[in-house]
């Protein structure tokens, strides 16, 4: 069976067994073979079986893979053959896995004449992250169990949300019997404002422009009040559930700013008419 050796980043020779599923190389996490550097990418070249050979791939890679000092895109391998990396220099060879290296170590035989080493090597596998750093079995399960708290910390976050949201949008718990729309006053009020401006509108085309003004004034004075309190029920209670209420503050600013104009021009009408006058 094919393997890579390379030397890894505390600079032991490491090897790679490459099986029927493609071997990843790049800095990130989820590579089978992770290294790092500037010039290599996240996900750098990809190294699969063909035939009796290997083919390496580069992934588009900014720094490229490098074989016999070209930069390739594609390249089938045979045994003895090297594919450079970044910084790391990958060797097809043949054989086990990376406790073949120890086998024929004197004095490191055990009962029948199986190597120690190679034994070791087959009931702890070393696991190859970080660039090459290896975890032995129990930091290995000291990640696991972790890993296993903090999802189950943040399933139980998730419920607590889900579980909140499901009260509806629109409603706030005030207490244990009483629960109010969040939208009824709000909306009281831009009614109220829009009524105001209408009848605003009807003074000024009966040519009663200061009646119009003072009844503008109250209309932007409560689409004002209704705004505020839509703004800030929006930010108390934020989630996908609430979206009505960014809809309806952002309808409630738009009016809002419309009176707050049809206020400003009345007041410079009443102004000049006051100074005509003079």
């Amino acid at each position: 069976m094919p393997k890579l050796a390379y030397t890894d980043a505390d600079g032991a020779p490491a090897e790679h067994v490459v099986r029927d599923e493609p071997v990843t190389i790049g800095k990130s996490a989820t590579c089978d073979i992770r290294i790092t550097g500037e010039d290599v990418a996240r996900l750098h070249a990809v190294v699969e079986p063909s035939g009796t050979k290997l083919r390496v791939r580069d992934q588009e890679s900014s720094g490229g893979t490098w074989v016999g000092g070209e930069k390739v895109t594609d390249a089938v391998l045979d045994d003895g053959d090297e594919f450079k990396v970044g910084g790391v220099t990958f060797k097809v060879a043949r054989g086990g896995g990376a406790s073949s290296r120890r086998s024929g170590v004197e004095g490191d035989e055990g009962e029948g004449g199986e190597p120690k080493s190679s034994r070791r090597s087959a009931r702890r596998p070393k696991k190859e992250i970080l660039g090459g750093a290896r975890l032995s079995k129990t930091q290995q399960t000291i990640i696991k169990i972790v890993c296993a708290a903090v999802m189950l910390f943040c399933a139980g976050v998730i419920l607590g949300m889900i579980n909140h949201w499901r009260k509806g949008p629109g409603v706030i718990h005030i207490n244990k019997k009483t629960y109010v729309n969040l939208e009824d006053e709000p909306k009281k009020l831009m009614e109220a404002a829009i009524e105001l401006a209408r009848r605003a509108r009807d003074a000024e085309h009966a040519g009663k422009t200061a009646e119009a003004y003072e009844l503008m004034k109250s209309a932007k004075e409560s689409a004002g009040r209704a705004v505020a309190l839509i703004v800030d029920l929006d930010e108390k209670h934020p989630g996908p559930t609430y979206w009505k209420l960014h809809k309806l503050r952002a309808e409630m600013t738009t009016r809002s700013a419309t009176i707050n104009q049809e206020a400003f021009r009345l007041e410079m009408q009443v102004t000049r008419d006051g100074a005509g006058g003079d």
